[in-house]
């Protein structure tokens, strides 16, 4: 099957995109020629007004035409496999606006899917799908604006070597990062429940390996499994966290700050609107968000004082946590550089001043990785020499070894 940069209903996906935004950029011009010229509710007179109003009609029919012809060619279409470019640029749309698509029901939009040798799983025919599937599981989970092929760095990727040198069935996991970790997090669990229902053996142990958000992932699906009566997690040994931010990244704090400060004046307002773009996954890393609550809805964009969620590690599963560093020498964790996005603290689940937000894991499960970044963790290895040791069976009486992390 020939592989495509673009199918046809990207297309159809990226034209709706492409009139969304020059509506939107029209409406934030006309708003600040209106703020400017000082007129009352926006409402814009004479030429100035005429032309405006000219350019939403005009957008509007443009849309309305290019929906029609596009929608005709998507239907007649023969779907062609995705290419590596397509993925990419899908993972990053989700990635920023991937709420929106879903909200839009645009056809951009990535579903959340279990996947094996780059197919997703289809549960009821397992056996064609898997060779030789195993008693033990590896579901590894990617970040934000990623898809599971970009797991793959330098040729090498953890959970694939993981899984080959010690036995289990890897399986990665695709999602839509720009929703909310919550919602992710629940289906995620029906997935996974779906999975261990139909697995060709019986199954002994599952292990996730979460990078980056994919450990927040981890998380609320283990929250939402106990709230939905799902049985998987009694098959959950281990969950390694990867670079993740369990207290939130300190890029998407500065964000929000600047947002909210860009909100604050009447001229830079409307410039704030752009921001409000960005996903709601994007948002739930600024503090780490895990689950929705039964509350009266609230505008995320105005909230950027919030703390992390106070949930626990799943309390019969054994969590190792491994952070990245740029700095070059070991030193006490509170003065070490994070990896450019996540601070150590936060990827270790570290709240010395807050200790009803630590997530209690033990030393000997935590280790930290000098001298890389957030992406090359990825494919560093003396970091998978770290998730070898710790993805050793439990009974091997290795599952608490930590090496010498010196490079």
């Amino acid at each position: 099957m020939p592989k495509a940069h673009l199918q046809r209903s990207d297309l159809q996906g990226l034209s709706r995109l492409a009139i969304e935004a020059t509506t939107q950029i029209t409406n934030i011009s006309e708003g600040l020629f209106a703020t400017i010229m000082r007129r009352p509710n926006r409402r814009i007179g004479g030429i100035p007004g005429f032309v405006y109003r000219q350019i939403h009609t005009i957008t509007r029919l443009v849309g309305e035409g290019l929906e029609a012809v596009l929608a005709a060619f998507s239907t007649a279409a023969t779907q062609t496999e995705s290419s590596r470019q397509r993925d990419d640029l899908l993972a990053a749309l989700n990635g920023v606006l991937g709420d929106y698509l879903v909200a839009s029901n645009n056809p951009l939009q990535t579903s959340m899917s279990l996947r094996v040798a780059g197919k997703t799983l289809e549960f009821d025919d397992l056996h064609a799908a898997i060779d030789q599937p195993q008693a033990r599981i590896l579901l590894y989970l990617h970040g934000v604006c990623m898809h599971e092929q970009q797991l793959k760095q330098h040729g090498h990727d953890h959970g694939l070597a993981a899984a080959a040198a010690l036995g289990y069935s890897p399986i990665h996991g695709r999602y839509n990062t720009g929703l909310p970790i919550a919602s992710n997090g629940q289906q995620l669990s029906q997935l996974l429940e779906q999975l261990l229902a139909n697995w060709p053996v019986s199954v002994a142990e599952v292990v996730i390996l979460g990078y980056s958000m994919g450990g927040l992932v981890a998380r609320s699906a283990c929250y939402y499994a106990q709230q939905l009566g799902h049985s998987w997690p009694q098959k959950l040994s281990k969950l390694i966290f990867l670079a993740t931010p369990h207290h939130g990244s300190a890029v998407e704090r500065y964000g929000a700050w600047l947002h909210y400060l860009l909100e604050r004046n009447r001229y830079s307002a409307l410039f704030g609107q752009i921001a409000r773009l960005r996903s709601a996954g994007i948002t739930d890393l600024r503090y780490g968000k895990l689950i929705d609550y039964d509350l009266p809805a609230f505008d995320r964009f105005e909230k950027p004082g919030q703390r992390p969620d106070r949930v626990a590690l799943p309390a019969h599963v054994a969590c190792y946590a491994l952070a990245a560093t740029r700095s070059a020498k070991k030193a006490a964790h509170s003065s070490l550089r994070g990896d450019g996005l996540v601070a150590v603290a936060s990827a270790l689940g570290n709240a010395a001043n807050q200790p009803d937000l630590d997530l209690q894991i033990p030393a000997e499960r935590k280790a930290i990785v000098y001298r890389t970044h957030h992406l090359g963790i990825l494919a560093n290895q003396v970091a998978y020499q770290q998730l070898l040791a710790w993805l050793q069976p439990l009974e091997s009486g290795m599952n608490a070894a930590k090496i010498a992390l010196e490079n």
